[in-house]
């Protein structure tokens, strides 16, 4: 995982904050939702995606900033979508 100078994560193929999606279990046919929360899993630990397909509806994209190294201490902050590259 690469962050950016604010400590957000950085989509390593696009150079720029990697935007997140609440998932829908439902709709991500991809995942094996072994780690999923809304499915009440005993190693919940997910619950969104970087694909916008399987985003839940009704919620808004957002980043991903990293604040600790404790338990990964993170904060979702809603997307403004910019131009720029946040490398």
């Amino acid at each position: 995982m690469k962050l950016d100078k604010d400590g957000f994560m950085i989509n390593m193929e696009t150079g720029t904050r990697a935007v997140m999606y609440i998932c829908d279990p439902v709709k991500h046919t991809y995942c094996s939702k072994y780690g999923c929360l809304h499915l009440n899993k005993p190693h919940g630990v997910c619950d969104s995606t970087l694909i916008a397909e399987f985003q839940a509806d009704g919620t808004d994209p957002f980043w991903v900033r990293v604040l600790g190294t404790e338990d990964i201490e993170s904060e979702r902050v809603t997307v403004q979508y910019e131009d720029e590259v946040y490398t």
